[in-house]
């Protein structure tokens, strides 16, 4: 997974994405997109060379964007072994902040690849693939957003490799007012 940090185009649905990458033609391993041909992508590297958290955002210049509501999307998490590209083990924390509201609201949702753990948390895949989760954000937390930021933790992850997220079908409604 390797394109261009940063390279969705404000406004996409309304919105601006940073810390992502768009990808539509490298492979994501074991790891099942919900549909093709698009998802996006963040890791360390996309977010080291971008300077941002990756996230969903009313805030860029020219937005005419002025809330959203998350509906749903589908995610899940990989790293990359010497040879392929596996699911892994993942807690996703998003963070949202409301209009007219001072704290934000946070919510963390797991990704449990099917297959085989190995020792260090990397999951081998004995046929088939893994399908992404899908978290759904039915409650009122999640509707009047100006921003979502996303963060990936893994306690099973052998050190020096690289964790990245994985969203596609991203569900939002946007308002102008």
């Amino acid at each position: 997974m390797g394109g261009t940090p940063n390279n969705i185009q404000p406004p996409y649905k309304g919105l601006a994405f940073p810390g992502w990458t768009l990808e539509s033609a490298s492979p994501v391993g074991a790891l099942q997109v919900a549909s093709e041909p698009n998802w996006i992508v963040s890791g360390a590297r996309t977010q080291a060379l971008s300077g941002q958290k990756p996230g969903f955002t009313t805030v860029f210049p020219g937005s005419q964007t002025k809330r959203f509501d998350l509906r749903n999307l589908a995610y899940g998490c990989t790293t990359n072994t010497q040879s392929t590209i596996v699911p892994a083990p993942c807690k996703l924390v998003l963070t949202a902040q409301k209009i007219g509201r001072d704290a934000p609201v946070q919510r963390t949702v797991s990704f449990s690849p099917e297959g085989l753990t190995l020792p260090g948390g990397i999951v081998t895949i004995p046929s088939g693939s893994t399908p992404m989760s899908v978290a759904n954000f039915d409650n009122e937390d999640f509707k009047g957003l100006t921003d979502v930021r996303v963060e990936a933790t893994s306690d099973s992850l052998l050190g020096g490799l690289e964790l990245v997220i994985v969203v596609d079908n991203l569900q939002v409604v946007t308002y102008d007012a």
